[in-house]
């Protein structure tokens, strides 16, 4: 969560940055990559605190997963944030928010309650108000890159509409990625 009152200081994003760095040090000795997320209402979560955090940790001990719609949520743009540390990405998963946030810079969720950690705000790839996320333009630069990694979709279960179930949704997602994304739908 994020620290008391909320506000996350630089200092803090060293101190994180540092242990990252230990820790990443000895994960790949092992073969692990470590590749945490800004995620709302957790200490990084904003364009500030990302680029810090990514300034401050050694390439060759940490990378970046890139969920989609933390990134878009904590006021960021993912299509920008894949792009500038490409070479640091280690995953990225796909989950989508809101379509108004789309380009928006701020912080979209509360500080307190229910929806704090996201939920009630991510959005399944194919749902009517969702659109936060520019996912074809993601696909399309991960193809042009020949991204070998993992493309993950997410799904939260605040994300399973009221009366349906998680094949539905997961269906729905599916389709959305073969018709949209040209995914090759033997590999999903």
């Amino acid at each position: 969560s994020r620290p008391p009152g909320y506000d996350t200081t630089d200092e803090h994003i060293k101190v994180c940055a540092d242990a990252l760095n230990q820790i990443g040090e000895q994960n790949i000795k092992m073969g692990v990559r470590m590749a945490p997320h800004p995620h709302v209402n957790s200490l990084v979560q904003t364009e500030h605190e990302t680029r810090l955090l990514m300034k401050l940790t050694d390439p060759k001990y940490v990378w970046l997963t890139a969920d989609t719609s933390h990134l878009t949520l904590g006021g960021m743009d993912p299509v920008v944030i894949i792009k500038d540390y490409w070479p640091r990405i280690a995953e990225i998963h796909y989950k989508d928010a809101p379509r108004h946030l789309r380009g928006s810079k701020v912080v979209a969720v509360p500080r307190t309650g229910d929806d704090a950690g996201g939920h009630g705000w991510f959005r399944n790839l194919n749902d009517a108000d969702g659109g936060g996320v520019d996912f074809p333009t993601i696909q399309k630069f991960l193809i042009a890159q020949n991204f070998k990694g993992w493309v993950v979709l997410d799904l939260d279960a605040s994300m399973i509409p009221k009366g349906s179930n998680m094949e539905e949704v997961l269906k729905g997602n599916i389709k959305y990625m073969v018709d949209v994304l040209h995914v090759d739908p033997k590999t999903v």
